[in-house]
């Protein structure tokens, strides 16, 4: 039986404000799933509550009553079965579904519904029926075949219980002498796989020893870059494209692409200029910064999708002032731990909360032509030795909460990029896994976009290949990582799909209005505007001085001199205005980043 929740002063305060002010409430919704002999034999964990919508209310005048609806697809309460049907299920039975104030008021109005004695109100929950235990292991939004990836993730338990994970069915390992750290030698076959790196570590399935390149190289086809905005990802038109495109060309834009992706002069692609900042843009290399926003931890605490996708917005414009064209942004890793450095930068200890915010700043960055790189995918959830360390859960773990805010940021959101992280997943890095990039991101959720490392200063050949095998497509470095070598076809048509990858994002973008080098079309307009305004100056002068000396001159040095003297002086009024044109472009542009 639940225990009654106890009110404090700060309850009643926030009733008081209830009835006297006029402020805007969030509805949350919560649904509660039926934990079945099927999910204790298959450990199929089940929360208690779980978040699976919510609304923002419009403003609500003191003494109104306002009704909100809310919508959501029945499949959202699915859980993932790794151990049984290797594929998201749904039990037979009840779910209970809860309209609440939080989590807490969630559980006690289910707990209301089901008899118990507590402080919630039992009409705020309802009941949804499945009758027959139901497998979906089709994506939702994509239609692809949803299978395990990441059994080499999951630690497995052992005899004297080192690795016991906690479990709903045995709430004794939540005892405080059992939840403890351990100290465990790595085995020889975990060590191998830490230390490998190459196109084999990668673990991707495609036979490297196929020898048929894809396509022709540097076929005179006549297309451009700016041909392909719009275009869908599988249009014929692509392969033309990129069988204009030489080998060295997609060599050099995946190894070097630190805040930028390469030119590519065949297709008249400019090069793009892509800068860091969850709280606003950032440039730390120049040091340059734009506009500053509430952090993402300030911004999940609105419930508020609509305020988000306004941010977005706005950053979207100051990427077309700044002549910006990618964001290394919006993060979406988890709160796991109060104490991880980055939680200010993170929305929320809520996958499925993280998700619709962060899919609301993606489109609202996207509706501008600026498109952006979520991060850091995936589980880089504590900020010390970040860069390296192992990251083992069970699968069902990391697809309901930590790779949830990617998913609905790519789904609902659009989001055309996203950052690796600097961790690994299991023992693999998570750039270098082909479960983690072409799999699950791909495969299964059909993202089509750019896939950047994060920031790497240690990566080499080796590790560069692996990434390539794993389907990143970009190595955030300000110097070259190249490959060991591109002279076979499988690292060929790699390049290739990579190169397919990142054009599609970035064609479908403010780079292609943008003009060669990323060169922003506003800078144009300024510099025609001042121009115009330097005529108008130069005129009013040259009556000016025609007025005030013509008559003068005239008399004592004759028209031909005066016509001399006169040009002169609109000489140097022109070479005067020039330079400060100029002087004012070269200003705007280090103001703006350029």
């Amino acid at each position: 039986m639940a225990e009654k929740r106890q009110y404090n002063g700060l309850d009643l305060l926030k009733f008081m404000l209830a009835v006297l002010v006029a402020f805007r409430h969030v509805v949350q919704i919560y649904y509660q799933a039926p934990y079945t002999d099927y999910d204790k034999e298959h450990l199929v964990e089940k929360s208690a509550v779980n978040l699976v919508d919510f609304v923002k209310t419009p403003v609500i005048e003191a003494g109104e009553t306002v009704k909100v609806e809310v919508d959501f697809p029945v499949t959202d309460m699915k859980s993932y079965d790794a151990h049984g049907e290797g594929t998201y299920i749904m039990d037979e039975g009840v779910y209970y579904i809860a309209a609440a104030h939080d989590a807490h008021d969630g559980i006690n109005h289910i707990l209301a519904a089901q008899g118990e004695n507590t402080d919630g109100v039992k009409e705020l929950a309802a009941t949804y029926q499945v009758d027959t235990f139901t497998v979906l292991n089709t994506d939702d939004a994509s239609g692809n075949e949803v299978i395990n990836l990441f059994a080499d993730t999951e630690v497995e338990e052992t005899a004297e219980g080192t690795y016991n994970y906690l479990s709903r069915q045995d709430w004794s390992r939540a005892d405080d002498k059992s939840i403890q750290y351990t100290n465990v030698d790595a085995s020889a076959e975990l060590m191998a796989v830490i230390t490998e790196s190459g196109w084999n570590a990668a673990r991707s399935p495609l036979n490297p020893d196929y020898l048929e390149y894809q396509g022709e190289v540097e076929a005179a086809n006549g297309l451009t870059f700016a041909d392909m905005r719009g275009l869908a990802y599988d249009d014929p038109q692509w392969e033309k494209l990129l069988d204009q495109i030489s080998i060295s060309e997609m060599h050099a834009m995946f190894a070097r692409a630190g805040y930028t992706t390469a030119g590519i002069e065949s297709i008249e692609k400019p090069r793009t200029t892509d800068y860091d900042g969850p709280a606003g843009i950032k440039n730390y290399v120049s040091g340059w910064s734009g506009f500053c926003y509430p952090v993402e931890i300030t911004l999940a605490s609105t419930w508020n999708t609509e305020l988000l996708e306004r941010m977005g917005n706005l950053i979207g414009e100051e990427g077309l002032r700044s002549g910006l064209h990618g964001w290394y942004a919006p993060s979406m890793n988890i709160h796991r731990s109060p104490y991880s450095g980055r939680n200010f930068e993170y929305y929320s200890e809520d996958g499925f909360l993280s998700g619709l915010l962060g899919a609301a700043e993606c489109r609202g960055a996207e509706e501008k032509g600026l498109y952006v790189y979520i991060k850091h995918f995936v589980v880089n959830d504590a900020e010390q030795n970040r860069a390296g360390v192992n990251t083992f859960l069970t699968e069902q773990t990391l697809r309901e909460i930590y790779t949830k805010p990617f998913e609905i940021s790519i789904k609902r959101g659009g989001a055309a990029g996203v950052m690796a992280s600097m961790n690994r997943i299991g023992a693999r890095m998570t750039a270098g896994s082909w479960a983690l990039m072409t799999g699950l991101l791909r495969n299964e959720w059909g993202f089509h976009g750019g896939v950047v490392t994060d920031f790497v200063m240690t990566y080499g050949a080796e590790n560069s290949m692996q990434a390539l095998a794993a389907g990143t497509n970009l190595i955030l470095n300000t110097a070259e990582v190249n490959l060991p070598t591109t002279n076979h076809n499988y690292i060929r048509n790699a390049l290739r799909n990579s190169t397919h990858e990142v054009l599609y994002m970035t064609a479908n973008s403010a780079a292609v209005d943008a003009g060669a080098e990323g060169f922003p079309v506003y800078m144009i307009l300024v510099i025609i505007f001042n121009i115009f305004m330097a005529l108008v100056i130069l005129t009013s002068q040259f009556l000016t001085v025609k007025e005030s000396f013509g008559k003068e001159i005239e008399e004592k040095t004759g028209k031909k001199y005066m016509k001399i003297k006169l040009g002169l002086i609109t000489v140097v009024v022109l070479l005067v205005a020039a330079v400060g044109i100029y002087a004012f472009v070269v200003w705007n542009s280090r103001q703006l980043g350029q």
